[in-house]
């Protein structure tokens, strides 16, 4: 009997120390996940309603007034003269889909987690967009990168075989992890993110991971 309880105990610690670490790794993904994305954009806030104008892609997306949107508010409110004046802000946080106010659907909203800087002597560059259609030559053919202003992508190769073009296309979704680097994540769930560097002044994106390197220039079609 008691070799029996014995087992028990040694069972029930195990089951909850596995428990516990499971409850440990969700919560430390979760943390990781919700800061990961990087905005710049130029802040206003005006009869209560908060607003972002993206620096990566032209966009105005209102600003959720959860998580740290309140010591957003009073650093921009202490900052600015005019609080009608737009302010260049960069953060970490999130783009979520959350149902409009009058009821007619779903709309993008930006929750502000984590505020890096509040500047008014800056402002976005907005002749220079991250959107748009990017191009890298391969040994057997090119592909064709489109980064889209909902934060979607779709990149599609273009192989030279034997006999024929072949077309292969993949999409998700981009987003910044730091000021100068983008990440691509696929649809499918078994596919690795690839990681960017980008140079602005040159329009130009250089994959670092997933494949191996590869320069992707911009071109206007």
């Amino acid at each position: 009997m008691g070799t029996e309880n014995t087992k028990f105990r040694q069972s029930y610690n195990t089951m909850k120390y596995l428990c516990i670490l499971l409850l440990l790794f969700a919560s430390c993904r979760s943390e990781k996940n919700s800061n990961k994305e990087f905005f710049s954009g130029m802040f206003v806030c005006h009869a209560g309603k908060a607003s972002l104008t993206d620096c990566a892609t032209g966009m105005t997306v209102p600003i959720s007034d959860e998580n740290a949107y309140p010591s957003l508010e009073k650093r921009y409110f202490l900052t600015m003269p005019d609080p009608q004046e737009a302010v260049y802000i960069e953060f970490r946080g999130r783009m979520e889909r959350q149902p409009k106010e009058d009821g007619s659907g779903l709309e993008d909203i930006i929750v502000v987690d984590s505020l890096i800087t509040l500047d008014p002597t800056q402002r976005c560059d907005y002749q220079a967009l991250l959107v748009g259609v990017y191009e890298a030559k391969t040994n057997n053919g090119r592909c064709l990168l489109r980064l889209k202003p909902n934060y979607e992508f779709t990149e599609t190769r273009f192989v030279t075989g034997q006999e024929n073009m072949q077309e292969q296309t993949s999409s998700g979704r981009w987003w910044r992890s730091a000021e100068l680097e983008l990440i691509l994540e696929e649809t499918s769930p078994d596919t690795a993110e690839q990681s960017f560097q980008m140079i602005p002044s040159r329009e130009t994106l250089t994959r670092n991971s997933g494949g191996g390197p590869m320069v992707y220039k911009k071109v206007y079609l």
